[in-house]
């Protein structure tokens, strides 16, 4: 297996070993060397950076072998000399892992050295909590709680000493719900959201996918999908509109805010207005997009808006794409029939089909699902208000037009 791992300010990629799993006893931490060693300590650390970055430059095995054994010594000089330089043992916790073949056993022992002597030692705390979340098999089908639960915890660590770091936000948000702990899932997406940019995604997408983003902006949808799950429904709505405003053909984002808004009050609907609202302006052949906004309006006590807005994005899409305005009078026939308003949903939907050039025989093929639905709406309103004799009517002339004997039951 193959993926990033950074310390010390240092990233390559090579072969790792999959020792996981025990703890690592560390030594008592070491008494600080002279102010005179220290600076030797430091010198001979930098001696060795400098062979780790020209392992990291070069394909050529033997190469990489005289690199690696020059850096191993240089970091065991700048330990003899200086014992309780965290730094040194960081920077070979990393040799252990980027150096053929790898050895995660090694790099698990130094790290958890670096960080006795250091507790804020960033780099050790990464290239654990890098470690242990490769071997909870996050994002696979042979997760472990128990790698998981030592992955958190040094990723806990990152983020206390790095609070905006979006990696450290994002395993988190990852490993909690993949542990079911959804409260701690939502906390750690909501600081996920407030983090820097990140500067290596290289790990991140090795484990979660290479199509996944660490950038801040993409926790907005996660942490809407969490929100809903989780039944904040308020919350969800002004999150997801945000993310539609911006990203109006985000389908899992459409879907999921449809899911919040069936779900609150008038008040936390009307929230989702504008953002809806501006993403259906620049996209009004997006017929799940507006069907989602005329929602929120009637949702919100604005049935009119919602009449009116939908009545003038189909007449605006007539003479340019007639299958999306049909699509729009039948949104249009929905508001209507969700009012009790018979006949303007009845006139809706046959405005659909009209428009579509639904009414001779025989019906295209093209278009028969949709003569399907329209007529089965029309058939379900004169029903629901008790019309049977008028649904029986649209029912035979479904059944003429789309040769079909035993469409819609009695």
């Amino acid at each position: 297996m193959r993926f990033r791992i950074l310390a010390a300010g240092l990233v390559t990629t090579l072969g790792i070993a999959t020792a996981f799993g025990q703890q690592v006893k560390v030594k008592p931490t070491p008494t600080r060397a002279s102010a005179a060693d220290r600076e030797k300590a430091f010198a001979a650390m930098l001696e060795g950076q400098r062979y780790m970055w020209l392992l990291s430059r070069t394909r050529s095995q033997a190469v990489m072998a005289t690199n690696a054994s020059l850096a191993k010594s240089a970091f065991a000089r700048a330990v003899e000399t200086d014992p309780s330089l965290a730094e040194a043992y960081t920077a070979m916790a990393e040799l252990s892992v980027v150096a053929p073949p790898g050895d995660s056993a090694s790099a698990l022992d130094l790290a958890n050295r670096a960080v006795k002597i250091d507790p804020d030692n960033i780099g050790a705390h990464r290239i654990l909590a890098r470690l242990y979340t490769f071997g909870s098999g996050v994002n696979t089908n042979q997760f472990s709680a128990a790698e998981a639960a030592l992955a958190v915890a040094e990723w806990k660590d990152v983020a206390r000493i790095d609070p905006r770091n979006p990696e450290a936000w994002a395993f988190l948000a990852e490993l909690h719900d993949e542990l079911k702990q959804p409260a701690q899932r939502i906390a750690a997406l909501r600081k996920w959201l407030a983090a820097s940019q990140p500067v290596d995604v290289g790990f991140y997408r090795r484990v979660m996918g290479a199509a996944e983003d660490l950038r801040p902006e993409a926790a907005s949808i996660k942490l809407g999908i969490a929100l809903t799950n989780a039944g904040e429904f308020r919350e969800a709505v002004e999150t997801l509109s945000i993310v539609i405003a911006d990203a109006p053909d985000n389908v899992v984002a459409l879907d999921y805010l449809a899911k919040a808004l069936g779900s609150v009050d008038a008040r936390t609907a009307s929230l989702a207005v504008q953002p809806l609202q501006q993403a259906a302006f620049g996209d009004p052949t997006n017929v799940t997009l507006v069907r989602l906004l005329a929602e929120a309006q009637v949702r919100s006590g604005r049935t009119e808006d919602a009449v009116g807005g939908l009545t003038k994005t189909a007449a605006r899409l007539l003479e340019t794409d007639r299958t999306a305005a049909a699509s729009i009078e039948v949104v249009l026939g929905d508001v209507y029939a969700g009012a009790g308003r018979v006949p303007e949903a009845v006139t809706s939907y046959e405005r659909a089909l009209r428009t579509r050039a639904i009414g001779g025989m025989p019906v295209a093929s093209s278009d028969r699902d949709f003569a399907i639905l329209v007529f089965g709406k029309i058939i379900e309103v004169y029903r629901a208000a008790n019309r049977l004799a008028d649904a029986n009517a649209v029912r035979d002339r479904a059944r003429r037009l789309l040769e079909t004997a035993g469409l819609f039951a009695s």
